[in-house]
């Protein structure tokens, strides 16, 4: 149990999309090339560029695992050896709460969350999923943003905050769709993290011909949420792995798509925020904010110790310290299993946010619960982490 006795700020919420998110408003010129719905075998099923997207177990969302089944998984705890589906398929009817911002409003008020950042879940998979076709993406991606906007608004009653995604592939476009969100009440946007597939090749987020976006994202006053994704990470995760393993929960077939799913999601956050670093981007823009949202910590004190061994290699590339950007620049949500006492070492306090993830099935049950990974913690610190560095961010 807790004690707390103040509403918290969760910087990591889930809605479930319906069949109508990606394709509501998309027009019909690119159905074929972005997003169709079919029935297969008797089931609903998502057709991205042609190819079933076995991003999650159940497309449509009808059904979905319990909050927090998964949690013990993901600490590494399973003592009687039993499959990750068997704690999966722990399922119930989707809420209305998953997907209407009134219902969900009557539960945060049930969980003591006064204020929620919320993030998509088929809309992780969707970006890499149409990387090839950047027009298709897009006009998949303004579809959906203006989905979200009917559904839930961008800023609900002050207290859910929705993040429209963003895609850089290509930047005139990513200018204007985070000028229109921003006029539509936005506060925060969502990026997937890792490199840019552009006409030219992968590059950096960092790199000059994004300066455009990074620019607009300051002077609206926007906060960038990388959150994690299916990024090129994982499609180089597959080069390990002796066989496929479809239907939206690979990475629970086998210890090795285990780690490797870990390795992935570290590997393209830590990079991404490097690059962001090491190219200048803080310096040059110095007004941007910057939240890493369900990619854990335990990438935190490698890329630090790399960055800072960068920094006494070269230190006439950095304006400052790379720690000290780090520092003023970054927010850090851990996941409730991560050494949040050695975060706050590393970054302060102050560069820390709670997220629970919920409603996912790798995250918590009960929010208010992450108050029990915080002992150790000042309740200065504690209250810090649970509601005001948040607030301190979209205030």
């Amino acid at each position: 149990m807790t004690d707390i006795n103040f509403e918290l700020f969760d910087a990591d919420n889930h809605y479930y999309e319906d069949e109508a998110s990606f394709t509501r408003h998309l027009p019909k010129a690119y159905s074929e090339r972005a997003v169709q719905w079919a029935t297969i075998d008797g089931q609903r099923r998502m057709l991205v560029a042609g190819k079933l997207l076995n991003f999650v177990p159940n497309d449509t969302f009808d059904v979905v695992a319990r909050p927090g089944v998964l949690d013990n998984w993901f600490r590494g705890i399973n003592p009687e050896g039993k499959a990750m589906l068997d704690y999966y398929n722990d399922m119930e009817e989707c809420r209305a709460a998953y997907r209407e911002p009134d219902a969900r409003l009557r539960l945060m008020d049930e969980q003591h969350i006064g204020k929620t950042l919320l993030f998509p879940s088929m809309g992780c998979g969707m970006e890499f999923a149409l990387k090839e076709d950047p027009e298709a993406l897009t006009a998949t991606f303004g579809a959906f943003n203006r989905w979200l906007l009917e559904e839930w608004r961008f800023n609900y009653d002050e207290r859910i905050h929705t993040a429209p995604a963003i895609t850089l592939t290509d930047v005139d476009w990513a200018v204007q769709e985070a000028n229109w969100a921003a006029r539509h009440g936005a506060r925060v946007i969502y990026l997937s993290p890792g490199p840019v597939l552009t006409a030219s090749g992968w590059c950096s987020p960092a790199a000059a011909p994004f300066y455009p976006f990074w620019a607009a994202v300051e002077d609206l006053g926007l906060r960038v949420a990388f959150h994690q994704s299916y990024t090129l990470y994982q499609e180089q995760a597959d080069m390990w792995i002796s066989s496929h393993s479809a239907g939206g929960l690979a990475f629970g077939s086998s210890p090795m798509r285990g780690y490797m799913h870990d390795r992935a999601a570290d590997g393209a956050i830590s990079d991404t925020l490097a690059s962001m670093i090491c190219e200048g981007l803080f310096a040059r823009y110095p007004g941007l904010k910057v939240l890493s949202i369900e990619n854990g910590a335990d990438w935190v004190p490698l890329c630090l110790q790399r960055l800072n061994k960068a920094f006494g290699q070269m230190p006439g590339s950095f304006a400052e310290p790379p720690t000290e950007t780090f520092r003023r620049h970054i927010w850090v949500a851990p996941y409730q299993e991560d050494d949040i006492a050695q975060l706050r070492e590393l970054i302060g306090c102050e560069q820390i946010l709670f997220g629970s993830d919920f409603p996912h099935p790798e995250g918590l049950a009960q929010p208010a619960r992450f108050q029990s990974e915080l002992q150790g913690l000042t309740a200065a610190e504690q209250h810090r982490i649970l509601r005001d560095n948040a607030l301190a961010l979209f205030n």
